[in-house]
């Protein structure tokens, strides 16, 4: 009698399973497969952000409307797919953050990951939810938006995944509680393998506001010169 086997999910890297399963929602290239091609420049750091094991921090430093949001998408699916834990997802306003979520995020995983199949057996209703910062995976798993002005927003959920979209407009400080960078960071340490993304479209010579990822950058230069 022949025992069947249970076969293991493909591995593949973030870009080989974004354009094997990701297919485009919206424009002009709407129904057809996502594709690297006319994005050569994020397949580095989309590759990077797939190795966790060796890799914790990747810096996106970008003009506007050339991916980034697809990019952390198509991890964020790729995660979903292979391992699975908690999401945290810093932008600058509360506001900005349910829209992500209403907009992208939301319509984003209800077409590609089929949504329902990932609550915990709670029927939702997405439209009159559409405006919630928070969705509930399976295993007590979750994605959750903050707002870089909200403490409570930074400390208050432990994370082995976190996006701190576009840091220039971030603030300094919040509540005297200190820089949002370093207080989202801190939500990750209890993981042995986390992941951070930070991106930022900068406005200015000095494209990045908040002192550690200022600092970050600056250490990297320092390696690339060296």
């Amino acid at each position: 009698m022949k025992v069947p086997l249970f076969k293991k999910p493909e591995r593949l890297t973030v870009s080989q399973f974004a354009e094997k399963n990701v297919v485009l929602q919206e424009g002009a290239c709407r129904g057809q497969r996502f594709s690297y091609r006319n994005r050569p420049y994020f397949l580095d750091p989309s590759n990077s952000l797939g190795n966790d094991s060796s890799i914790c921090r990747v810096v996106v430093v970008s003009p506007v409307q050339l991916g980034k949001t697809s990019m952390f998408l198509n991890y964020l699916f790729y995660t979903i797919t292979y391992k699975p834990d908690n999401f945290l997802v810093i932008l600058d306003s509360a506001k900005t953050a349910e829209k992500l979520m209403k907009v992208r995020i939301r319509p984003f995983l209800q077409t590609q990951v089929k949504l329902e199949s990932l609550q915990k057996g709670v029927q939702t209703d997405y439209q009159k939810s559409a405006s919630s910062t928070n969705i509930s995976l399976s295993a007590g798993k979750s994605i959750v938006m903050g707002s870089a002005r909200s403490a409570s927003d930074l400390c208050s959920f432990t994370c082995r995944y976190l996006i701190a979209d576009e840091v220039s407009r971030f603030p300094a400080f919040i509540d005297k509680e200190g820089d949002p960078v370093t207080l989202a960071l801190q939500r990750t340490e209890t993981y042995t393998h986390s992941m951070a993304l930070f991106t930022s479209t900068p406005t200015t010579e000095d494209c990045t506001q908040t002192i550690p990822l200022r600092n970050y950058l600056q250490w990297q230069k320092g390696l690339l010169l060296s």
